[in-house]
């Protein structure tokens, strides 16, 4: 009889034991992970494969620069007098220093690209919670409509096609409250998959939604600022001036008609012509991202006016209902305006703040 009670006594402290060593994981499963959006991008930066991935690069050209530095240290001027040793002397050493400035730069890109892609997925998700709460209001207003359509056929104020119409409505909202459901579900892994999280990880975003302040732009500065920073324009450049040290060289090594000096002097302006193309094509990216903005802002305005019209609306065509003054038909479109104008208020918020962050892209960093 001891013998089973001591049985029991060590049986009940195992099980206390792993209870207490299993309470506290099954809480840290429970608790979601609470994110700002300046966190959400400090963690994605801190876990970024292609920020990782930019960062050997600009290793291996910072190598290739010391050993460039290294090859023309030891060999001696008087020894370079070959094409091709000067080269190693004087065009080398400079194109692997244009090389890794110029990936320097291009960790800086891949810092701004994990900036905004976990901004808009950020964004996407406090969007779908936004857009799910939308179309569970919708859903109220159907089932509302449905139980008054059956109270007035009951009391033989409509005919049955109100009813009908009204459960259609209902399966419409229905339909929509779980697309925007799944939705959301698919804005979480987004999220999940831009922070280098797990995919099934807990997130709570403690951020809201709400427009961001118009920036102030000098345009002229925003310009100059992109053509520092913009990798396109960086590469392009470093292309451009490395075509024009070689082609000097050949030039003093092998006259201005030699077939090697015209051969290096075609590589450099056909570099020199893709640097313009590059600062064209940064030039129309950065106009384009600013006047998202302006045009992002003043969608802002048109959608609130809309869904304030829309919602005027809906409480006329309720209370005409109520009164045997309107039909279900009129309800029910007016809802369904009602629904779109939410939605549509809901996605410009999102344009604009999305195209705020697509200037600081296009840009290169803050301005």
């Amino acid at each position: 009889m001891m013998h089973k009670k001591i049985m029991k006594i060590i049986a009940a402290g195992l099980v206390a034991a792993l209870l207490c060593f299993a309470a506290p994981a099954v809480a840290d499963q429970a608790a979601p992970l609470q994110l700002t959006l300046p966190a959400a991008i400090e963690l994605a930066l801190e876990r970024s494969l292609d920020l990782q991935k930019a960062e050997l690069e600009l290793d291996a050209a910072e190598l290739a620069q010391r050993q460039a530095k290294s090859a023309a240290d030891d060999l001696p001027s008087q020894l370079a007098v070959s094409y091709d040793l000067k080269k190693v002397k004087e065009v080398y050493p400079y194109q692997a220093r244009v090389m890794a400035e110029t990936a320097k730069g291009g960790v800086a890109q891949a810092k701004e690209g994990v900036r905004y892609g976990v901004t808009a997925a950020y964004y996407g998700v406090l969007r779908a919670e936004q857009a799910v709460t939308l179309a569970e209001t919708a859903l109220a207003r159907a089932n509302e409509q449905l139980r008054l359509a059956e109270l007035h056929f009951q009391a033989g104020m409509v005919a049955k096609t109100d009813v009908l119409e009204a459960q259609v409505q209902q399966a419409n909202a229905q339909a929509a409250l779980l697309q925007a459901q799944r939705g959301a579900e698919m804005a979480r892994l987004g999220l999940n998959k831009a922070l280098g999280l797990d995919l099934d990880t807990e997130i709570a975003l403690t951020d809201e939604l709400r427009p961001l302040e118009l920036p102030e732009v000098d345009l002229d500065k925003i310009m100059a600022l992109a053509m520092e920073r913009r990798m396109d324009v960086l590469a392009a450049r470093a292309a451009a001036e490395s075509a024009d040290r070689e082609a000097d060289l050949a030039r003093r090594c092998y006259g201005e008609g030699t077939y090697v000096s015209k051969s290096a002097l075609i590589a450099a302006e056909k570099a020199a012509l893709g640097l313009q193309q590059a600062e064209r094509d940064a030039t129309l990216a950065v106009r384009q991202a600013y006047l998202d903005v302006l045009n992002a802002h003043d969608q802002l305005a048109i959608g609130e006016k809309a869904l304030a019209s829309a919602s005027e609306s809906m409480r006329l065509a309720n209370l005409r209902y109520r009164e045997g003054m309107a039909t279900s038909f009129e309800v029910l479109s007016v809802q369904t305006l009602l629904a779109q104008a939410e939605n549509q208020a809901l996605q410009n918020l999102f344009n604009y703040n999305l195209a705020v962050a697509g200037l600081r892209l296009a840009v290169g960093g803050e301005y």
